[in-house]
């Protein structure tokens, strides 16, 4: 802590919360995606370079034109995906965890942990403590007492905590040691405590830190601090006349483990240039908590000491673990009255009667931690300094730590969490996670609602969903509910009955798509308004062995209806649920043109994809004809103009994909180049060249209104 501070500022912001995470743009530059409807939430499709679909009506125009085959039903089973939990909590953060070995996570959960039921959990704090002598109240705690084990055994000790950090990696463990004999180490750290304290430091987030001290850094020692610091870094002046950083680290923390020892380090080796602010002192304990909960991970019986210094850094981890629930921690303010602010009003307390700037200079080491936290794909800030965007990075990147590792940290602080090794907390049964899926085993985006005669009348759907609940607790039904306005319009029940086994010692179920396959009865859709886009609420409903009731709200789904019309060539592919799902608007438009045009294939059975096209997947894609489409001629061009012309859906139309040359001697390119349509679009934006579009044309139909 840099002088004037009071060890008080040490005190953190919040740890939290969110990156959602989306996958790349996989939509093609040659034919662009369809819009989501207005009123959906869905993302829109995806398309790529070609549509090699040739179809030709059922009726005998006098042009011949090869049929399309019906794309092949797939049924795949697929397990549930990451998906954000109730409370908020998104389960994307923490996603390099895995690059990270952290022993007490198997010694904690040695069958493994979900990552699922990891997020859940997190979504269910705040987690109250149920050892609390763990942590700091009003009461005096006694520093760490002597003697310190000698250098021989903390060496080895350690030996033991960087073997476990870094398990089958003997190069990586004999460099580390390596440095406690380095000259510059050895000159800079006369104290063999703070050399095992400053190397503990390797594998952390605070790694750099190493280097950067014995760079640019003049001294690290125990000193007698003034008050009731645990540390200072301040600049002083060495003998060349250069101003340096020293550490100091109080001399009543001079026996505390190693492994504590090196946390405050990591706070204190942030201060590496003369400049100070209060960003600087949110930032550096954020930090330090971080490094913190990665030596508990390694070595979790450092917790368990009993010291001040223990309970404080335990304390300041419970406070970044319950980041949103400010009224229910073991904090305390000066004078020992609870805290019941936020945790950055709890930290900025501190720092109101000191005269600093808001935000500092920016800093390598700070650069290099920034770095080791990132989540993938995250962009890291470039020179960052001690100011908000850093701090709002950290709240957002922490990578070493996901939710696997959190939980098994509130496990080892023996917080009140359910899935805890040895855990009297019964634990109310719940739905962690749910996925719906359309039956080609893609995420559902749209929904089937009309009466329909496929698969025996029913809208099929399938889920994967992840269930909590106590050891002998099991599951002894599941329903998917189709709301409306918060109403239930419809109810699918599973089309096999299935039984299954107790939540068992790990308190979790996981069920896939080939036990959750749910037919919604499509005459339970009867009433259904058919003429207005607009989305439905997806909701699973279970029943416990005990009675428990547990939903869990699966998203919003577009709304699609059935094409009843008879003006229809090719098969209507069956065996995928039917080919003649579309939005409401676009029901409108195909039934108002009529028999004017015959119509192809629209979308499947809740849209999704439909081989061979590469649209077709949201219910606005139509595949049409009419009698001398063929021809692709002036008269061709003069017949599609008038479509878009209609004055009552004309400009609903947004495209049309025809096959033409954009040249001189192609006589659809020269009827449509210099015509503007009524709504004062020009029709060669319109009416767009695409290949294999020769024996039909293909709409796209959106609702300008």
């Amino acid at each position: 802590m840099r002088q004037p501070i009071t060890r008080y500022c040490c005190l953190l912001g919040l740890l939290l919360i969110a990156v959602a995470c989306s996958g790349p743009d996989a939509n093609s530059p040659t034919e662009p995606p369809a819009p989501t409807p207005t009123v959906a939430t869905a993302p829109p499709t995806s398309t790529v370079t070609s549509e090699p679909t040739t179809i030709s009506p059922s009726a005998t125009p006098s042009q011949p034109a090869p049929t399309e085959t019906a794309a092949p039903t797939a049924t795949p089973t697929v397990t549930p995906t990451a998906t954000p939990p109730p409370g908020g909590y998104n389960p994307n953060i923490g996603s390099r965890a895995e690059d990270y070995v952290y022993p007490a996570v198997v010694a904690q959960f040695p069958d493994g942990l979900d990552y699922q039921i990891a997020s859940h959990n997190m979504a269910q704090r705040s987690w109250q403590p149920g050892d609390p002598s763990l942590f700091l109240g009003t009461e005096t705690v006694p520093s760490a007492a002597g003697p310190s084990p000698s250098e021989e055994q903390q060496t080895a000790q350690l030996r033991a905590f960087l073997e476990k950090r870094f398990p089958n990696q003997p190069e990586r463990v004999d460099g580390a040691l390596a440095l406690l004999s380095d000259d510059r180490m050895l000159a800079k750290v006369t104290d063999h405590r703070l050399r095992v304290a400053l190397v503990a430091l390797s594998g952390t987030i605070a790694e750099p830190a190493i280097e950067r001290f014995l760079s640019d850094f003049l001294l690290l020692e125990f000193a007698d601090l003034a008050g009731q610091w645990n540390g200072e870094s301040n600049t002083v002046v060495d003998g060349s006349g250069v101003p340096r950083q020293q550490v100091r680290i109080s001399n009543r923390h001079q026996h505390e483990h190693f492994a504590l020892l090196s946390v405050v380090l990591s706070h204190e080796l942030m201060h590496d240039d003369g400049s100070i602010s209060r960003d600087e002192e949110r930032i550096a304990p954020m930090i330090q908590q971080l490094v913190h909960m990665q030596q508990m991970l390694i070595d979790p019986e450092i917790v368990q000491t009993g010291t001040w210094f223990a309970r404080y850094y335990n304390t300041l981890t419970l406070a970044r673990l319950n980041p949103a629930f400010e009224n229910r921690l073991t904090l305390f303010e000066r004078g020992g009255a609870p805290f019941n602010g936020s945790f950055m009003d709890y930290l900025d307390g501190y720092l109101l009667d000191q005269d600093l700037p808001e935000s500092s200079n920016p800093s390598p080491l700070l650069s290099d931690i920034l770095l080791a936290l990132a989540e993938r794909d995250s962009d890291v800030p470039i020179d960052p300094a001690f100011d908000d965007a850093s701090i709002d990075f950290i709240e957002r990147n922490h990578a070493p730590l996901g939710p696997v590792e959190l939980v098994t940290v509130g496990c080892i602080l023996q917080l009140e969490i359910p899935i805890c090794a040895n855990s009297p907390t019964d634990q109310p049964a719940g739905i962690a996670a749910a996925v719906l899926f359309d039956i080609d085993g893609e995420p559902l985006r749209y929904l089937s609602t009309d009466e329909h005669p496929y698969f025996d009348g029913n809208t099929l759907v399938d889920a994967g969903i992840v269930v909590t609940g106590n050891p002998s607790e099991s599951i002894t039904a599941i329903a998917l509910e189709v709301l409306e306005d918060g109403i239930v319009i419809a109810t699918g029940e599973l089309i096999s009955e299935a039984s299954w086994p107790a939540f068992g010692n790990d308190r979790t179920l996981r069920l896939g798509t080939d036990s959750l396959r749910f037919a919604i009865p499509s005459s339970q859709f009867a009433g259904i308004d058919r003429t207005t886009d607009s989305t439905l609420a997806m909701r699973i409903r279970a029943t416990t062995s005990t009675g428990a009731e547990l939903t869990y709200d699966a998203g919003e789904v577009g709304k699609l209806v059935l094409y009843r019309g008879e003006n229809r060539y090719e098969d209507r592919d069956e065996a995928r649920g039917g080919d003649d799902w579309l939005t409401p608007s676009a029901l409108a438009v195909l039934e108002y043109f009529g028999d004017a045009v015959v119509i192809g294939d629209i979308s499947d059975m809740n849209g999704g994809p439909f081989p061979p096209h590469v649209t077709h997947q949201a219910g606005v894609d139509i595949d049409a004809w009419f009698w001398g489409y063929n021809e692709l001629d002036a008269a061709t061009a003069e017949t599609l103009i008038g479509h878009l012309n209609d004055p009552v859906y004309g400009s609903w139309i947004e495209l049309v994909y025809v096959t033409y040359e954009q040249n001189d001697s192609d006589p659809l390119w020269l009827a449509i180049r210099d015509v503007t349509l009524d709504d004062g679009r020009l029709a060669r934006d319109v009416i767009q060249p695409y290949p294999d579009h020769d024996t039909h044309f293909h709409w796209r139909i959106v609702p300008t209104e």
